[in-house]
C-alpha cells in the first residue's frame, strides 16, 4: 500500500500568507504609481494652460467688444485657496489709475474634474495668487498678494496628491525672465 502525500494545513496557511503579502504590496505600488501619474498629469495641465494663456495674450486674442482705444488688456491665471485654477480677461485704463480689473464675467474655470485629488498650494514666501500675461508681448507679471498689484517677481506653485503625500511636484513662474516650468527637472 502506498502512502498518500499531501500538503499540511500549516503549509497551506504559509503559502496563502505569502500570496496575500505580495498582493498587498502590488496593490500599494499600483496606487502609489497612479497617484504619481495623476499628479504629473495635473502638472502638465498647469503648464499647458500657462502656455495657452500666454499665446492668447501674445496673439492679442480679444472679444469683439474689446475697446483697445480706452483699455490695455491682459490674461490672468489665478490659483486660489479653494483649489481652483481660473483664467480672466482683465483691463487697465490707458488714462487714469494703472489698476487691473478682472470682471467675474470673464472667468474660465480651467481645472479638470479628473484632478479632484490634486491640491494646488502656494509655497511660503513665494506665493503667486495671480499671474498676468500682457497682450501683444506675453510678458509675465506676478501678484504675490490677493490684490491686483503685479510686478516682475517669481513664485512657486506646489501640486500634491490627497492620497499620496509623496507625489509632489513644483512649478516655478519667473516674471523677470518670463519663464515657467518644473522645479528640479
Amino acid at each position: 500500500m502506498r502512502k498518500l502525500t499531501a500538503f499540511t494545513i500549516l503549509e497551506l496557511i504559509i503559502v496563502l500568507a505569502i500570496v496575500g503579502l505580495v498582493s498587498g504590496l502590488a496593490i500599494y505600488g499600483f496606487l502609489t504609481f497612479r497617484a504619481i501619474v495623476e499628479t504629473r498629469q495635473a502638472v502638465n495641465e498647469v503648464i499647458t494652460v500657462t502656455k495657452e494663456t500666454r499665446n492668447l495674450a501674445k496673439n492679442n486674442v480679444l472679444p469683439k467688444t474689446a475697446n483697445t482705444d480706452l483699455y490695455y488688456y491682459a490674461y490672468v491665471l489665478t490659483f486660489d485657496e479653494a483649489n481652483n485654477l481660473n483664467r480672466y480677461l482683465c483691463t487697465r485704463p490707458k488714462v487714469g489709475a494703472p489698476v487691473w480689473t478682472c470682471p467675474v464675467a470673464t472667468q474660465e474655470k480651467l481645472k479638470s474634474s479628473l484632478y479632484k485629488q490634486i491640491n494646488y498650494s502656494l509655497v511660503l514666501n513665494s506665493s503667486c495668487h495671480r499671474i498676468l500675461f500682457e497682450n501683444l508681448t506675453g510678458d509675465m507679471l506676478i501678484s504675490k498678494r490677493k490684490n491686483y498689484t503685479f510686478a516682475d517677481a517669481d513664485c512657486i506653485l506646489k501640486l500634491t496628491h490627497n492620497r499620496q503625500p509623496g507625489a509632489v511636484y513644483e512649478v516655478f513662474f519667473n516674471g523677470t525672465s518670463n519663464t515657467y516650468g518644473l522645479v528640479n527637472e
